[in-house]
C-alpha cells in the first residue's frame, strides 16, 4: 500500500490551532490510520503539538486564508 501525504516531517504548515487562531508550526511526526474503506494522515506540529488532518493543514498563509475567507469572498 502506497500512502500519499501532502505534507513532510520539517515542513512549515499553516493552520487554525485550538484557540481558533492561525497559527504556523513544522510538522514533527505523520500519523497514518488505515482503514477497510479509507486512509487517514494526520500531522503532528513540533511547537503546539496539536494534531491536524490534512485537510486543516495548509502549505501557505495565503491558502489557508482563502480556506477561511472563501464563503466570505463568493458572498460579496
Amino acid at each position: 500500500m502506497n500512502v500519499n501525504n501532502v505534507y513532510e516531517i520539517g515542513q512549515k504548515v499553516y493552520f487554525i490551532n485550538a484557540q481558533k487562531k492561525a497559527q504556523m508550526d513544522v510538522v514533527s511526526a505523520i500519523h497514518v490510520y488505515v482503514y477497510p474503506d479509507k486512509v487517514s494522515i494526520h500531522y503532528a506540529m513540533k511547537q503546539s503539538g496539536e494534531t491536524h488532518t490534512e485537510d486543516e493543514v495548509f502549505c501557505s498563509d495565503a491558502e489557508l486564508k482563502e480556506d477561511v475567507f472563501r464563503d466570505l469572498i463568493e458572498f460579496t
